[in-house]
């Protein structure tokens, strides 16, 4: 029949259980026969070496000229949406400001001098360069000053970045 795995072989699966008080004669394990081939190094054939040089050094020529490409794109892809998001962000901060402006106008106009204030604080995070801004907080810290003296440092620091 044959080999079964697992190292049995048909001489032991095919083996019957032995009647009590028999004597018999197990079968003997047949060797395996011995093997006639011989192994010898067969030198490389080498048949068309030319021809499977030329197209891996094609091969690797033409990713190389790709992934060359891609970078660059990539590059020019990186400029440009770096160049919109800093225009966009300049946008919302122009807005933000316009904002914070008006409402603090606003709030200055109905004499919420302390909104007023946080308003133009915060308008002064955006852009501490603008003059009327400067303008407006100085006057609105020392009103609010006059009340209160913890506007007072506030105020000496906005007089001291005016100069």
């Amino acid at each position: 029949m044959g080999y079964m795995g697992f190292g049995m072989q048909n001489v032991v699966y095919r083996q019957r259980p032995k009647k009590p008080y028999e004597v018999s004669r197990k079968s003997a394990f047949i060797p395996l026969q011995n093997y006639s081939r011989t192994f010898k190094l067969k030198p490389s054939i080498k048949k068309n070496q030319r021809l499977r040089g030329f197209l891996t050094i094609s091969i690797i020529g033409i990713s190389f000229f790709f992934i060359t490409i891609s970078a660059l794109h990539f590059n020019d892809y990186s400029k440009i949406h770096a160049r919109q998001t800093a225009n966009r962000v300049e946008q919302d901060n122009r807005a933000a400001f316009n904002f914070l402006m008006h409402s603090g106008m606003d709030r200055l106009r109905n004499n919420d001098l302390i909104e007023a204030y946080s308003e133009f604080k915060l308008a002064c995070k955006i852009d501490p360069d603008n003059e009327q801004l400067k303008r407006l907080i100085i006057e609105t810290a020392s009103v609010l000053c006059a009340k209160e003296e913890k506007y007072c440092s506030d105020l000496n620091y906005y007089l001291s970045l005016g100069q």
